[in-house]
C-alpha cells in the first residue's frame, strides 16, 4: 500500500496505489453495531476504526469506561484479537481502513512508571505526562508491534492512513480529573519547562496562574511567566502530536499519511488544555492532516452555527487537509447505557441528555445532517460520519442522504472563494483567564455565520503567510492582538485595551479601519462593517449561511422567505432535488421553515460573473 494526500486547488484527496479516494468516511465506537456495508454501498470508501492501546475509558471528566479491550497487555506483550475483529467488521464493504489509534498507555503502565505521570501542584496524578520521554518510547514500541502484526495478518494492504489519538476524548486534550487540577508539575514536565525557558526557573504556582490578569486577560508584562507556562503546556501537547506522527512515519516507512486531532482555537480557549500551539503542528512535515468535530456551541441546537474549531485555511496554507468528525445526532440516537452498558458511567447520566439528545423527527435529523455536510463542502474540509453508538443513520431516508452526500463529496469543487479572513489568536489563548477568548473566537465565528459573508479562518501565526490580495477584509479578535497587517481593510472586533484603532496596511491600499468594543459584535453590526469593507453578502436574513467551493448552504434561524444573492449573474440549484431556485439572474428566493437547511450548487453564467461554479448544478 502506498497512500498519499494529493491536492488539486483547494481540494484534498487520498491517492491509494494510484486510485483517487475522497477524504470522506464513516466510523462508530462500537464496530459490532456499525453499518459499514450500508455506507460502503452508499459510496463511502474510508472506514475509520477505533483501536485502543489501553484499558480505560476515553473521557476522564465523564467517567466513561472502556468500549473495547486494549491490545497492550503488558511490558512487551500485545494481544491484537480485538483489532482483528474490528478490522474484519469494518472491511466488510471492501473500503480502505483508517485506524484511529488511542495511544494513552494502559493503567498497568501508570502503576509501573509513577514518575512519568502528569501531576497537579498538589501532587495528584493523572495520565502519562505529554512531556514524558518514556511515554513516547514505549508507545512507539507498541505502534511498531501493531504495524508488524498488520503485516503478518495481511491488513497493511487495506490501511490508507493512521489517525493517532491521545489525551482526553482521544483529541489530545490535556486530562484534568477535576476543575481545580493545574498541570503539569511532574518531573518530566519541569525538566522540559527548564529547557523551554532556557533557565532553571520553577514553574509558576497556582496563585500566579489563577489570579493573573484582569478582565479575563493576562498582562503581557506583569504576567509574562504565567503566559510563558501556558505556552509551554500547549507546546508540549503539540510536540507530542508531532513526535508521534514522526514515529508513525518511521515505522511505516512513510507509506501512509499520519494525522491527529489538534488546534481547537475556537472552542478550547482554556490554556490549561493545551491546544494553543497549532503553528508547531502545522510546521511539522510529519503531520499530514488535522481533524476535529464541529464545535458543541449552544449544545448543537438548531438555528445556530456549530463553528469548525480550528483554522482550516491555515491548514490549507500548509498543504494539510482538515477533516471534520460529523457526529450529528438523529432521531435514532439512543443512550450509551443502552448501546454499551459496560462503557457508560455507573452513576452520572451525562451521556443521556443535552447535547446527546437528537432531534425528534426524521425531517429535523436530515436538516442537521445537511447543515453539517454544507459546512464541510463550503469550507473545503474532508469529513467522516461518526455513528458513535451505531444505528444513528439506520433508516432508508438517512442512507439516501448519505448516497447523495458521497456523490457531492466526490464531485469536482470550484468557484469563488471567501473575501473575508478571520484571524484566531494563539496569544489570546495563552493570555486568557476568563471568557474573553471564548467570546472573541467561538462567539465571533457563530455571529460571522449569520452575517451572510463568506470567510476563511486562519491562525494568527500565519499572518505574514497569507495572500491578502484575495481578501477585502480581515477580522481580528481584539485590538492588542491585531498587529501590522497588509490587508486593505481590518475590522477589529474586540479591545483588550481602550478600544483604540490599530493602524495597518499601506497608504495606497488602506480604505478604512473599524474598531468595535465587543469581542463578538451582533451579526447585523458585523454585516454592516463587512459591507463597508466591500465584502459580498449572500444572505441578509440573519440565518446561518456558509459559502464557497461551488456551494451555498443556508440553515434557517426563523421561518420565512429567504434569498441567496450572488455577486454577479448565475444559476442557483438545490444540490439534492435539482430544483433551480432563481427568480432573477442575481438571486434565488424560496421559503424555509425554522431549522430547515438547504444546500445549493451555484453555476456562474457564460460571462464569468457568477459567484461560484459546480458541475453538480445540472443534477
Amino acid at each position: 500500500m502506498i497512500s498519499r494526500i494529493e491536492r488539486d486547488g483547494d481540494r484534498f484527496d487520498l491517492s491509494v496505489n494510484g486510485e483517487r479516494v475522497p477524504l470522506y468516511g464513516y466510523m462508530t465506537y462500537l464496530p459490532g453495531r456499525g453499518k459499514y456495508e450500508d455506507f460502503a454501498r452508499a459510496g463511502v470508501r474510508l472506514m475509520f476504526v477505533p483501536i485502543y492501546m489501553g484499558d480505560r475509558g476515553i473521557n476522564q471528566n465523564t467517567a466513561t469506561r472502556p468500549m473495547q479491550k486494549g491490545f497492550w497487555t503488558g511490558e512487551g506483550r500485545y494481544d491484537f484479537t480485538p483489532v482483528e475483529e474490528a478490522f474484519r467488521l469494518a472491511s466488510a464493504g471492501g473500503a480502505y481502513l483508517v485506524p484511529r489509534i488511542m495511544t494513552e498507555p494502559p493503567s498497568w503502565w501508570d502503576r509501573a512508571h509513577p514518575e512519568e505521570l502528569c501531576r497537579s501542584f498538589q501532587g495528584e496524578p493523572t495520565h502519562a505526562s505529554f512531556s514524558s520521554r518514556r511515554r513516547l518510547m514505549d508507545v512507539t514500541a507498541a505502534l511498531q508491534a501493531f504495524w508488524d502484526w498488520c503485516g503478518e495478518a495481511g491488513w497493511r494492504e487495506r490501511i490508507a492512513a493512521w489517525h493517532l489519538a491521545g489525551g482526553n476524548t482521544e483529541e489530545f486534550l490535556r486530562p484534568t480529573p477535576h476543575p481545580g487540577f493545574l498541570a503539569d508539575y511532574s518531573r518530566p514536565a519541569v525538566e522540559a519547562w527548564h529547557a523551554f525557558i532556557g533557565q532553571n526557573i520553577d514553574p509558576p504556582g497556582p496563585l500566579a496562574r489563577r489570579l493573573a490578569g484582569e478582565n479575563g486577560l493576562r498582562d503581557p508584562e506583569k504576567d509574562s511567566l504565567a503566559i510563558a507556562y501556558e505556552r509551554f503546556l500547549s507546546e508540549s501537547v503539540a510536540g507530542a502530536v508531532a513526535e508521534l506522527c514522526r514515529e508513525g512515519k518511521r515505522i511505516t516507512g512513510g507509506a501512509i499519511p499520519m494525522g491527529a486531532f489538534y488546534g481547537y482555537l475556537v472552542n478550547v480557549t482554556d490554556p490549561e488544555i493545551g491546544h494553543g500551539a497549532i503553528g508547531t503542528v502545522l510546521a511539522s512535515p510529519y503531520v499530514d492532516f488535522l481533524a476535529s468535530p464541529f464545535s458543541y456551541y449552544r449544545q448543537r441546537s438548531s438555528g445556530v452555527d456549530w463553528p469548525i474549531p480550528g483554522p482550516v485555511a491555515s491548514a490549507r496554507l500548509h498543504n494539510k487537509p482538515w477533516l471534520i468528525e460529523s457526529d450529528v445526532r438523529t432521531c435514532l440516537t439512543g443512550s450509551l447505557k443502552d448501546a454499551c452498558p459496560q462503557a457508560a458511567p455507573k452513576v452520572n447520566h451525562l451521556y443521556e441528555g443535552g447535547v446527546w439528545q437528537g432531534p425528534d423527527t426524521v425531517k429535523g435529523s436530515l436538516s442537521l445532517m445537511k447543515k453539517a455536510l454544507g459546512s464541510a463542502l463550503c469550507a473545503g474540509t474532508g469529513a467522516w460520519w461518526f455513528d458513535m453508538w451505531g444505528g444513528w443513520y439506520d433508516r432508508s431516508e438517512f442512507m439516501a442522504f448519505h448516497r447523495r452526500a458521497a456523490e457531492l463529496f466526490a464531485a469536482p469543487r470550484s468557484g469563488k472563494g471567501a473575501d473575508v479572513a478571520v484571524m484566531l489568536s494563539e496569544e489570546l489563548i495563552y493570555r486568557n483567564t476568563g471568557s474573553f477568548a471564548a467570546r472573541a473566537h467561538q462567539d465571533l465565528l457563530a455571529h460571522m455565520a449569520m452575517t451572510g459573508a463568506a470567510y476563511d479562518v486562519y491562525a494568527m501565526s500565519d499572518l505574514n503567510n497569507i495572500d491578502w490580495t484575495q481578501y477585502r477584509a480581515a477580522v481580528f479578535p481584539g485590538c492588542e492582538t491585531a498587529p501590522e497587517c497588509p490587508c486593505p481593510v481590518r475590522i477589529v472586533t474586540g479591545c483588550a485595551g481602550e478600544g483604540r484603532p490599530v493602524p495597518g496596511g499601506t497608504a495606497e491600499a488602506e480604505k478604512a479601519i473599524i474598531c468595535l468594543a465587543d469581542p463578538a459584535p451582533e451579526p447585523d453590526i458585523l454585516r454592516e462593517a463587512l459591507m463597508c469593507a466591500g465584502a459580498h453578502i449572500y444572505s441578509f436574513t440573519g440565518d446561518v449561511c456558509c459559502a464557497g467551493r461551488g456551494y451555498v448552504c443556508l440553515h434557517a434561524a426563523a421561518p420565512g422567505v429567504k434569498r441567496i444573492y450572488l455577486p454577479g449573474m448565475g444559476r442557483i440549484t438545490d444540490a439534492f432535488t435539482g430544483e433551480v431556485v432563481n427568480v432573477s439572474e442575481a438571486f434565488g428566493e424560496f421559503e424555509m421553515e425554522a431549522g430547515e437547511t438547504r444546500l445549493f450548487a451555484v453555476e456562474e453564467d457564460e460571462t464569468g460573473n457568477g459567484a461560484c461554479s459546480s458541475s453538480e448544478s445540472e443534477r
